[in-house]
């Protein structure tokens, strides 16, 4: 079949309530490709379609929309909505970004409590940058009582994920012995890897 025939059958599938297609339809109007114009409010649309269903995919990616104004109204009130729809399924993209509202206190009354919590869900499923948030929770003492020390472990276990913020972080933390002992050559390997990695 040809690109445009694919996108045919798949438009046919989301017009019959199909929330994947209808999921997969949103990204091809965010992105384009295969003969699809970008169309930010279309890609809007029918994630709304596929988060009604439940998706939580399409609930943490209309949330996004909502939180950038991309294809609507920003309305930060509105992307917590669905990022807890989304959170409450388990979804760890959602977890952290529901975190960084309730930490913000950006559509939402500011609960750092609350933000940590939601963040080490998101962590307990390896997600790097709710462990990093969490790093830097306890490095500024702010939803928890500052740790240094747990703050390295935090920062430790993003940048063994793979997050370049963490390991420039780690590094800093590790060459002024900030909750750690004072270890330059291990904090220069970890800015060298954040640097291989085009940071």
């Amino acid at each position: 079949a040809t690109d445009a025939q694919s996108v045919e059958w798949l438009k046919k599938s989301a017009e019959h309530g199909f929330a994947d297609a209808q999921h997969t339809l949103a990204l091809l109007y965010l992105a384009g490709g295969r003969g699809v114009t970008v169309d930010a409010a279309l890609a809007a649309e029918w994630w709304q379609k596929a988060a009604a269903q439940g998706v939580a995919q399409s609930q943490y990616a209309l949330a996004q929309l909502y939180d950038a104004g991309v294809g609507l109204t920003q309305d930060s009130a509105k992307a917590v909505e669905w990022w807890r729809k989304a959170a409450d399924q388990g979804n760890a993209f959602a977890q952290n970004m529901l975190g960084k509202s309730y930490f913000e206190g950006k559509g939402v009354e500011q609960d750092g409590a609350v933000a940590i919590a939601l963040w080490r869900k998101a962590a307990a499923q390896g997600h790097a940058p709710a462990m990093l948030n969490i790093g830097i929770a306890y490095s500024t003492g702010r939803g928890v009582a500052r740790d240094d020390a747990e703050a390295v472990n935090w920062l430790r276990q993003a940048a063994e994920a793979g997050n370049l913020t963490a390991m420039n972080n780690l590094g800093a933390a590790l060459a002024s012995g900030t909750g750690t002992p004072e270890a330059p050559a291990e904090a220069v390997s970890w800015w060298r890897k954040s640097a291989e990695r085009g940071d």
